[in-house]
């Protein structure tokens, strides 16, 4: 393993780091090379730590400390993350569009409704394989500003979860689209999709809403088969 090589402050590269939009770690480096790096690029927009499983809470409240204009996080599979990584992110990181927390820990009840509070420019969200989290609440509230959310690999997720967050749609002023993908979410079986056509007309307006936008229940039916592979 090769360590991280910092440059030092007055060389040619050093003098320069400021000027660093995008950082990818997706090696070990840690919270003591991130801490001689990080100030030094203040002004980054995309930094990618995936598959890093030396980044921790630390890690990530050095970046929002030092990176309030940040757009763009991915910290999928860096296991060391809990739901204080994303007080961090919903608080400091008031610019961010595209966030990847996938197969981490980050996802809490408590963390995810500071998420919704704090964040309104969030438009593309991967919160697959977040299994701490109780759809429940979900349902209830969510980054409207969403354009694109990847809940796919979550054992809780239902129709009725999707029904809600297409309910909380329709009654808002949004008229973007929102995509959502739910692959291989195991209450959403093949044997759920034989019942649709017990679901009422409201509830499948609902998840047309949310899904679609309109189209018929037949539409609806098709795209839902479409997002889970079958």
């Amino acid at each position: 393993m090769t360590a991280l090589r910092i440059p030092h402050r007055n060389s040619r590269i050093g003098k320069f780091m400021h000027l660093v939009r995008k950082l990818n770690c997706q090696n070990d480096t840690g919270f003591q090379s991130l801490s001689l790096l990080i100030p030094r690029m203040i002004n980054l927009t995309t930094i990618n730590f995936s598959n890093n499983t030396n980044i921790n809470d630390d890690c990530i409240r050095l970046i929002a400390s030092y990176c309030p204009n940040l757009e763009s996080l991915n910290v999928s599979k860096c296991y060391c993350l809990t739901h204080k990584a994303l007080y961090y992110i919903a608080k400091q990181f008031r610019y961010l569009k595209s966030l990847n927390i996938s197969s981490t820990g980050c996802v809490n009840d408590k963390s995810w409704i500071v998420l919704c509070v704090l964040n309104d420019t969030l438009k593309h969200l991967n919160m697959a394989s977040c299994y701490n989290l109780n759809w429940y609440n979900v349902h209830k509230i969510y980054p409207s500003s969403l354009a694109t959310w990847d809940i796919s690999n979550n054992c809780r997720l239902n129709f009725d979860y999707l029904a809600g967050i297409a309910n909380i749609r329709s009654k808002s002023d949004i008229t973007d689209t929102l995509l959502i993908t739910c692959k291989n979410c195991e209450s959403l079986t093949l044997g759920e999709l034989s019942q649709l056509e017990g679901i009422s007309d409201a509830k499948m307006k609902f998840i047309s809403n949310s899904l679609l936008k309109d189209y018929s229940s037949e539409g609806v039916r098709e795209y839902i088969k479409l997002l889970l592979g079958v």
